[in-house]
């Protein structure tokens, strides 16, 4: 299902981007159907790839409104899981194990834990980047803060504080 974005969240200049997208998108879809010539000059006014001008053509066929032709975001949505539901709970269980040690172990101990504990289920180990990012989400729901877990910036959190 297409994701539409809202017309409230683009910028100034998306927004004329669109605006001109949709000039450009009207006149290919009066014509009861799209010449090659008009595709190319429609390609060359918006400086866009032939197959993305007929993603433009679909996504304005679909839903008519200048906002449909504003620009998406390119890549994966940042909540976006693609270990196994399997995979994702043992290493949800694996960071509340771990995270409940004092003084909190650092990062690359908690990554390295994990690796051991699915290598010892004869699972693939996540990426790095997958454990510290699920370590900071744990931590921000936790105590509401986007820095909530020290141990991502080096170190452990010991005190060092003389009382």
């Amino acid at each position: 299902m297409q994701e539409w974005r809202q017309f409230e969240t683009a910028r100034a200049e998306e927004w004329a981007s669109a605006m001109e997208r949709e000039a450009v998108v009207r006149r290919l879809l009066e014509a009861p159907s799209v010449s090659q010539q008009a595709l190319r000059e429609a390609m060359l006014r918006l400086r866009l790839g032939r197959s993305v001008v007929y993603k433009l053509l679909q996504r304005y066929r679909q839903r008519p409104q200048t906002s449909s032709l504003l620009p998406l975001k390119r890549g994966r949505s940042v909540s976006a899981r693609m270990l196994a539901p399997e995979r994702e709970e043992l290493l949800a269980t694996c960071i509340r194990e771990l995270c409940v040690r004092f003084p909190r172990p650092s990062m690359a101990a908690i990554a390295r834990e994990v690796g051991q504990q699915f290598a010892a289920r004869g699972l693939a180990a996540p990426n790095y980047r997958t454990v510290r990012g699920r370590v900071e989400e744990m931590a921000r729901r936790v105590s509401g803060t986007a820095d909530a877990y020290p141990a991502t910036t080096g170190g452990n959190t010991a005190s060092a504080s003389p009382y």
